[in-house]
């Protein structure tokens, strides 16, 4: 089987293997992870999973990463910089040299660089199976901003640190300061490069109308944005991620409450990006399955139960860390507290649990490691390959499966006020935008104060970034079948 029927059968499997997750009330991972597994005892003509790291870094990780920034909002950013973006620098760190030493120690014949890149992959934490599992709407905001904060962080220095890593292969490790140093110039020349591709785009954007040239600008942008990171020697996420946050940013005016696009365009776009993070998601989960038995096959004697040995190792410790650094985010001054059901006050200690329990392994880790280069620069083969995606893809099927039996345990455990506190903000943002929009003379300048005073809302930290999405969807459709009226009388 070629590549391109190959594509055709990946694009079944995952649209079947949802369905059945979805049937079955388990995991879309750990569906598509197995769907994967079993696809590689078919009786058919596949190709092996190795993917070239352009494919990674200019088609599949510009669209995961800005699908995951796009609907952030600068207000989340500036609430919950240091418990959100800055702890997940620093988690990334933590856990990154964690994993390297358990690396060093439990599988002696990886090269220096390899247990790096083994580190910084295990290092990498998202919230991906809250959604998953349906627990997202049990957590409040003082937990679910931080998440959201962290999954800008995380990505940025890992993702960073690794392609650094990447470029070492076969070399000694380099010197700590330079690369520090390395890492700080990609880091805010990265950040620069984003924001003016963001700011250009969204200029681009205010001065067009028709909804499907919108739409098609938004997903132009992190393609935009990883061939200037290309063409400038700068890691594609240190660029993807800023651009997205400032086309956020730009996309409505704080003043007037003036959208740069249509109501139709932002349903659209909206719809678009949820679905681009769930396919891209769900393509990695099954290649990674076709690619764990290759990659054990690739191992020595005695190396796979070393490797699924560190796999599980690195889950708990991740999980410890993540735990402990969550308690110790929870009691730093300006941390709101953290709300019970029936209005009281949840303990913070049992909130850390749940907070360490909703980070599980990454999905972009499967991406960086898929990209990562099979032989070393003279052309020998690089026999640490193996070990790294191993060891990766079971952490990641691990912490899925630990997460998705403990999670739903630990926040009936806790008995966190998250649905409570939404229901309260979901009624102050619908009634704020129903009387602003009411009091306007037409459906644009309806739709304008709406959006104004949702805005105003957000700035004040009284409701959060998916109450305000949902109120913003409200705020457009009321706006939209307005003008329907309007055409039809």
């Amino acid at each position: 089987m070629s590549a391109i029927p190959f594509a055709s059968f990946l694009l079944v499997a995952i649209g079947l293997l949802l369905a059945l997750g979805r049937w079955l009330r388990v995991p879309h991972s750990l569906v598509l992870f197995a769907g994967g597994l079993l696809s590689t005892l078919l009786p058919l003509p596949m190709p092996a999973v190795r993917v070239d790291s352009h494919v990674i870094t200019s088609l599949l990780l510009p669209p995961l990463l800005h699908a995951g920034a796009a609907a952030v909002s600068v207000d989340l950013l500036r609430f919950a910089l240091l418990r959100g973006v800055l702890a997940g620098m620093v988690q990334v760190v933590l856990i990154a040299l964690a994993a390297t030493a358990l690396a060093r120690a439990l599988l002696p014949g990886l090269d220096p660089v390899g247990a790096l890149l083994l580190g910084i992959a295990a290092s990498l934490g998202d919230t991906r199976l809250l959604n998953e599992t349906g627990q997202q709407k049990h957590l409040p905001r003082a937990l679910t901003d931080g998440f959201v904060g962290q999954g800008l962080g995380k990505p940025v220095v890992a993702v960073t640190l690794f392609t650094l890593m990447v470029g070492t292969i076969g070399q000694p490790p380099p010197a700590p300061g330079a690369a520090l140093g390395h890492f700080a110039l990609d880091l805010f020349g990265g950040s620069a490069l984003g924001f003016a591709v963001g700011f250009i785009m969204a200029e681009i954007r205010r001065r067009t109308q028709p909804a499907t040239t919108d739409v098609a600008l938004s997903v132009a942008t992190p393609f935009a944005a990883a061939l200037t990171a290309e063409a400038s020697g700068l890691p594609v996420v240190a660029v993807v991620i800023p651009a997205a946050l400032t086309m956020s940013w730009r996309s409505v005016d704080r003043c007037t409450g003036q959208a740069v696009s249509s109501p139709d365009a932002r349903l659209i776009e909206r719809h678009v990006w949820a679905e681009a993070g769930i396919m891209l998601s769900a393509a990695l989960f099954f290649l990674m399955g076709r690619t764990l038995p290759t990659a054990l096959d690739g191992l020595g004697q005695g190396e796979p139960a070393r490797a699924l040995l560190l796999a599980l190792t690195l889950v708990l410790v991740a999980l410890l860390l993540q735990t402990g650094f969550a308690w110790v985010m929870l009691l730093l001054p300006g941390t709101p507290e953290v709300p019970g059901r029936g209005g009281g006050r949840a303990s913070r200690w049992r909130a850390a649990v749940v907070a360490g329990l909703a980070s599980s392994r990454s999905v972009i880790a499967l991406a960086i490691v898929l990209g990562m280069p099979a032989g070393l620069p003279g052309g020998e083969p690089y026999p640490g390959r193996d070990l790294v995606v191993a060891v990766t893809a079971a952490s990641v099927v691990f912490a899925v499966l630990l997460h998705w039996m403990a999670l739903p345990w630990a926040v009936r455990w806790e008995r966190l006020g998250g649905t409570e506190e939404t229901a309260k903000e979901r009624r102050l943002a619908a009634a704020a935008a129903r009387n602003a929009q009411d009091m306007a003379p037409g459906p644009e300048a309806g739709a304008a104060r709406g959006l104004q005073a949702l805005a105003a809302l957000r700035a004040e930290d009284r409701i959060g970034d998916s109450v305000r999405q949902t109120a913003e969807e409200e705020v457009e459709l009321r706006a939209r079948a307005r003008q329907t009226d309007a055409r039809g009388a």
